[in-house]
């Protein structure tokens, strides 16, 4: 009969086995990634070392005995093989070729000892751990094997011995640097390589006659599952990955599969089209992404911005993602978005755009032209009616300019007064009394009267300033927007209101009287007191200056009249030329 301690190893043996078959076969349905392989490989030979020990308890000869030795050995040889590969994966280490090939002929041994179980001392594995051996009987009425040691036995657990510290070690060294959210991750691949170190403490504790059982086999049979489960767990993950790289293959887009060192994990069709290097990127073959690559990833990744690239001719713009899950990161993923058609259309719009705005300059150009020789003629037609209200135009033009100058340089309405509105408005300053060219012949007459008191009621009429205004909106386009048309619009119709609501013709007060106009109601005032229609004497310039100063908050704005204080020298030689050419 057998013992208590057979029958726990067969039921741990078949539930281990009955787990791991119906995970290989699910797996293999699905096209298993490597590390699934990797981790069933590991179970299945702790699997045949359990059948080892099975065969050894149920022993009743030298034949049977060697067989379960050739069983345990061999599972012990091709372990440290595979928990290589294993580690390489888990670790991020490329795995040496050799040992590869050594794990993809794994199968081969069990084959080679099958076949040569009949023979008693022709197994070479087996021959590498014992020298000579013999069979007698137990106390308790089995077979058991007495043998002498080989060198190669203890290399062999010495080999094992440091492998399991290296797993210790990595395990403890990533657990303690990592942060809480990533020992989980650590602490699970950590447990696919249990059946490693149970059968490698299991092992040397039997080979000396060190009783552990069941204590060990109970963790061989933990162990085993759990590596069950994770293979059977892990198939859905492969199923997803799969069919999400059928979809990101047959994109048009390059994309880049990288881990947190920037190594090339992977890559799609187009992305190995465009860098021929990449053919070979896996998880063994890492590649170091190429310089420009790095570049622009590491820069969006930081910044999650990058700027267009151009590579083998074509332009792409980087679209970083981070592959993150519970709040660890592995990686990221690299789509260059191929935009050289988006690029090539974008630079002839700016082509066509850069046309249009030459256009438009002439155009506008033209416009000014057109719009200067309109105030010219103007200009020139009141001087050809009335030589005093054309001389008066190009004076107050001058004036006007000369405040603007001075109001800029003080900083004053640094929000309007700009280059172009300087030149507009000196441009628009004639028709401030463009009314006065299409009055009425009785309101010429009384301009022209000899009578001073007719004269000034017709002078100071609002009538010639809605007329300015009317004739203004019939010569240009009627456009709010268009800055020589508001400005014309304003200085004609509003040169005659006071700062302090008093003038015409609405009454407008203070800052409700647009700036052009305030700025010419002082220019057109200090013209008109210096030079008056005879025989009415003019003011001298000292007169001129105390009374704009005096009307300082009360007919002007007192920034302007500030300004018109600082220009005083300017405002001096412009009069003594005036006065000079008389």
């Amino acid at each position: 009969m057998y013992s208590t301690q057979f029958w726990i190893f067969f039921t741990i043996s078949f539930f281990c086995l009955f787990a791991t078959i119906s995970c290989f076969t699910a797996t293999l349905l699905d096209r298993p990634s490597i590390q699934q392989r990797n981790v069933f490989m590991t179970s299945g030979i702790v699997i045949f070392y359990i059948i080892g020990h099975i065969l050894h308890f149920t022993a009743t000869g030298e034949y049977s005995l060697l067989l379960s030795a050739k069983f345990e050995y061999t599972a012990n040889l091709c372990l440290l093989a595979g928990i290589y590969n294993s580690l390489a994966g888990f670790y991020r280490t490329a795995p040496n070729r050799i040992l590869i090939s050594a794990v993809r002929a794994m199968p081969i041994p069990f084959i080679m000892m099958i076949s040569m179980a009949s023979n008693k001392t022709s197994f070479w594995v087996f021959n590498l751990f014992f020298k000579n051996f013999s069979v007698k009987s137990g106390a308790n009425g089995l077979c058991e094997l007495v043998f002498e040691h080989s060198p190669a036995l203890y290399c062999y657990m010495v080999l094992s011995a440091i492998y399991a510290l290296l797993i210790i070690g990595t395990f403890i060294n990533n657990y303690v640097s990592s942060t809480k959210k990533e020992r989980s991750l650590i602490i699970r691949m950590f447990m696919r390589l249990i059946p490693f170190l149970a059968v490698t403490i299991h092992f040397a504790f039997t080979e000396y006659k060190r009783p552990l059982a069941p204590v060990v086999p109970a963790v061989l049979f933990a162990a085993t599952a759990l590596c069950a489960y994770l293979v059977h767990k892990e198939k859905f993950r492969n199923l997803y990955d799969l069919s999400f790289f059928a979809v990101v293959d047959s994109l048009y887009d390059p994309l880049f599969v990288t881990d947190t060192n920037f190594f090339v994990r992977n890559a799609n069709t187009a992305a190995k089209i465009l860098f021929p290097e990449y053919h070979k990127a896996n998880y063994r073959n890492q590649i170091q992404i190429a310089p420009e690559l790095k570049e622009i990833l590491s820069q969006a990744v930081y910044t999650m911005d990058a700027k267009n690239v151009r590579i083998a001719s074509r332009e792409f713009c980087p679209e970083p993602h981070r592959i993150e899950r519970d709040g660890i990161l592995y990686g990221y993923i690299l789509v260059l978005n191929d935009v050289t058609e988006q690029s090539n259309r974008f630079m002839q719009l700016e082509h066509k755009n850069l046309q249009l705005s030459v256009d438009y300059k002439e155009i506008e150009n033209d416009l000014l032209a057109t719009r200067s020789k309109i105030v010219g003629g103007l200009i020139q037609y009141a001087l050809e009616q009335d030589s005093y209200n054309g001389e008066h135009m190009r004076r107050t033009s001058n004036y006007t300019a000369i405040l603007a100058r001075q109001l800029q340089a003080a900083g004053k309405y640094a929000g309007t007064i700009t280059n172009e509105y300087k030149t507009i408005l000196c441009q628009v300053v004639p028709l401030h009394d463009a009314g006065k060219i299409i009055l009425t012949a009785q309101n010429q007459s009384k301009l022209q009267d000899s009578n001073k008191e007719a004269g000034q009621e017709a002078y100071h009429s609002p009538e010639h300033v809605n007329a300015g205004a009317k004739l203004i909106d019939r010569l240009f386009v009627n456009d709010q927007n268009d800055l020589f048309f508001t400005l014309a619009k304003d200085v004609a119709l509003y040169h005659h209101e006071w700062w302090d609501g008093s003038g015409y013709p609405k009454g407008l007060k203070g800052e409700e009287i647009p700036l052009g106009a305030r700025i010419v109601a002082l220019a057109n005032e200090f013209d008109s007191l210096t030079v008056k229609r005879p025989p009415t004497v003019p003011f001298s310039f000292a007169e001129a200056y105390t009374t704009i100063l005096s009307q300082s908050g009360i007919q002007f704005d007192p920034e302007i009249v500030e300004a018109f204080k600082l220009a005083r020298k300017e405002f001096l030689d412009m009069y003594n030329q005036v006065t000079k050419s008389k």
